[in-house]
């Protein structure tokens, strides 16, 4: 089974050179055995169903028919995950990568570590220096934690007053201000209004959490100067992988509810693909 899996991740690499399709292509080379003769298993339980029973394979939630869904915005911290506070320096800071990508020129980010645990992501290499994983005893390669700062808004509000040179800010560039952790505290809604509340910014929201749907109503206030957007990292059907790849984070059927609910109010708004 392992050389198999492993086969299939080199050979993504090369194909695509993504880190997303190189791990959905990992996960899914996964040869999870047929229930042994005479073993019971739950009613309804197919082959990867079985995996899950086995504990080869973490629990991947089923989707629900498009007409059927619901979109849940309960932010609710796994009972497992370990929150962290830290106090970030900075509440708006250029952002170079994102310019030469012409996408925003600021990014305002709400702690160093997002919880919503997705496998791809390189926050933990981008920030691997940071003082807080230090401060907290953490190690930036490994999940099933999350580092915020709560006084986040304060520190973007005095920034974002106190800059001349304004333009787009991209809320945020190596966390998710929608994350269970961050809706704790309204940090996601805070930061929005501490910006748009002077003149001459734009922001760009980018989230993997259906709980912005809460906030449209102030993106809609300031629908000329917001692009709301929600990843969209594989198609409905792979969403019992992606639920594995992206375990605390919404699913995307329910991102693209939110996205169709955008459009309906006629906000500004994209969709970010690997």
């Amino acid at each position: 089974m392992l050389a198999t899996a492993c086969a299939a991740w080199w050979q993504a690499v090369a194909s695509t050179g993504s880190a997303t399709a190189c791990i959905l292509s990992f996960i899914s080379s996964l040869v999870i055995p047929s229930p042994p003769a005479g073993i019971l298993t739950p009613p309804l339980c197919d082959t990867q169903d079985f995996g899950v029973f086995c504990g080869i394979l973490p629990s991947l939630h089923r989707e629900e028919p498009a007409a059927a869904l619901w979109i849940d915005e309960s932010a609710i911290i796994p009972a497992a995950m370990r929150v962290h506070a830290t106090t970030l320096s900075a509440g708006i800071s250029r952002t170079k990568e994102f310019e030469k990508k012409d996408l925003a020129q600021f990014a305002a980010n709400v702690g160093t570590k997002c919880g919503h645990g997705c496998l791809y992501c390189s926050t933990g290499a981008l920030l691997r220096m940071h003082r807080s994983f230090r401060a907290v005893g953490e190690n930036p390669f490994e999940s099933g934690y999350a580092i915020l700062d709560p006084d986040t808004p304060q520190r973007v509000a005095r920034d974002a007053a106190a800059m001349r040179s304004r333009d787009f800010v991209q809320l945020c560039t190596t966390v998710d201000a929608w994350s269970p952790e961050a809706q704790e505290h309204d940090l996601g809604r805070r930061c929005l209004e501490a910006v748009l509340s002077q003149s001459s910014w734009t922001m760009r929201i980018l989230t993997k959490n259906v709980t912005v749907k809460r906030d449209l109503d102030i993106i809609e206030r300031y629908s000329d100067r917001v692009l709301v957007g929600l990843s969209l990292p594989a198609a409905v059907d792979k969403s019992r992988i992606m639920s594995a790849v992206e375990p605390n984070a919404s699913s995307n059927a329910e991102r693209m509810l939110v996205l169709e609910e955008a459009h309906r109010r006629s906000l500004r708004r994209y969709d970010c693909r690997p």
